[in-house]
C-alpha cells in the first residue's frame, strides 16, 4: 500500500515498510516497477481520501 500526505509517501508491502518518508515532485507519471523477474498486478485503486 502507498500512501501520499503532504507530498510524502508512506509505502508498505505485506505489512513490512519499504520506505517511510519518500518525498514526491508535485507532478509527474504513475509507474510500477519490479526488481524480481517478471511481476503481475491485479487491483490496483488510485482513490483521493479526505
Amino acid at each position: 500500500m502507498i500512501t501520499v500526505k503532504d507530498g510524502v509517501a508512506h509505502c508498505t508491502c505485506n505489512g513490512e515498510v519499504l520506505e517511510a518518508a519518500l518525498k514526491l515532485p508535485a507532478t509527474g507519471p504513475i509507474g510500477l516497477e519490479a526488481d524480481r523477474g517478471t511481476m503481475e498486478y491485479r487491483h490496483i485503486q488510485i482513490k483521493e481520501t479526505p
